[in-house]
């Protein structure tokens, strides 16, 4: 299977579904078709994840340009969502273009998903972990950007929007935590070894947990959102900022 170009036709479909759906979504005679556009978008992305776990006989979530495809995904998936339940249509602008540029990250760099899979990951505690973080590095990125706008323009109505995901994005962060912790387990008989990865990891969590904590009992919804946004900001360091600090040669998580 060509990888590069299966993803640039992806990529290329992704874009050209998107960008029709997001000038359709702001018509009442054409909304109905831009709902079937994006659902077009995740489709075919579906189709490219699935081709490439075939062809690799494994789950396509064990390198860094894997986990940016299923970003992708997982993203598309929480701008429709979000355009569908709460009606804000420039979410999918935001979450298209998050989706477009993991996707040209990978096209220029596309030994990362061509690399032969190390042993240690090869276990079934690895997938739900993975794909969890993902799922909730989806919802808290979409929560970070309206972070942003609430301390823009303060909204009641936005805040509790942003509210209602944190408090999903964390808990899919939390059970991803657990699962990683029985995946350690299984792969360096530990369930945690306090590594620079999963520290960060620990602080974000904390991060999140205090801004759930806030929002519940609807106090200081500045200080919701201007965490929000350092926490989303240290999950792109465990995710993949990490491998630039010089402590990360003594990580746990080289594969």
């Amino acid at each position: 299977m060509d990888y590069w170009l299966s993803l640039l036709y992806t990529t290329i479909l992704i874009a050209i579904f998107n960008s029709i759906g997001i000038l359709l979504c702001y018509t009442k005679k054409y909304n109905t078709i831009s709902k079937y556009l994006f659902l077009s978008s995740i489709i075919v992305q579906l189709i490219l994840i699935i081709s490439i776990w075939i062809d690799k006989n494994t789950a396509p979530l064990q390198t860094i340009g894997e986990t940016r495809i299923w970003y992708s995904f997982f993203i598309s998936i929480v701008g429709i969502f979000i355009y569908l339940k709460y009606r804000i249509n420039w979410m999918n602008i935001f979450t298209t273009f998050m989706c477009i540029m993991f996707h040209v990250i990978v096209l220029v760099k596309d030994n990362t998903i061509t690399t032969p899979t190390p042993p240690i990951l090869h276990s079934i505690w690895f997938i739900p972990h993975v794909s969890l973080y993902m799922v909730s590095y989806a919802i808290l990125g979409c929560v970070a950007i309206l972070s942003i706008i609430n301390l823009i323009n303060k909204n009641k109505i936005r805040e509790d929007i942003s509210n209602q995901l944190l408090l999903i994005g964390t808990i899919c962060f939390s059970i991803g935590m657990i699962l990683g912790s029985v995946w350690a387990y299984s792969a360096w008989s530990s369930f945690w070894s306090w590594d620079v990865k999963e520290s960060i990891a620990l602080i974000t969590w904390l991060i999140y947990i205090i801004c759930v904590h806030l929002s519940i009992n609807h106090k200081k919804s500045t200080w919701v959102s201007a965490l929000s946004i350092i926490g989303f900001a240290l999950l792109q360091i465990c995710w993949w900022g990490i491998k630039y600090l010089p402590i990360y040669s003594q990580s746990n998580h080289i594969y």
